[in-house]
């Protein structure tokens, strides 16, 4: 009987794992006991809450500079616009001379 149970526990705690090694991170592991296994599966759960939080401060720093970069390639083509504007303006006025 405790053979069973212990077993059971166990293949929770492998499809949690399995669950989250073909990429749910979001999969927790059940915790009903505070034994062995129970400790096991707690550590397990905090170590994928540490892996949750570090991927939404990767996506937060990638939005960022996703949006950074936005910005640069407008400054980018702003400022091309105003090299060409002044290019254009300096033939004319070498054409003129």
């Amino acid at each position: 009987m405790i053979f069973v149970v212990v077993a059971g526990r166990i293949e929770r705690l492998d499809a949690a794992m399995s669950a989250a090694q073909s990429g749910n991170l979001k999969m927790r592991a059940p915790v009903d006991r505070r034994d062995e296994i129970g400790r096991i599966a707690a550590r397990f759960n905090e170590a994928m809450e540490e892996i949750d939080r570090s991927v939404a401060e990767r996506d937060r720093l990638l939005e960022e500079q996703r949006r950074f970069n936005d910005i640069l390639q407008e400054k980018v083509a702003e400022a091309t616009r105003e090299i060409s504007q002044a290019n254009e303006n300096l033939s004319a006025l070498n054409r003129d001379l």
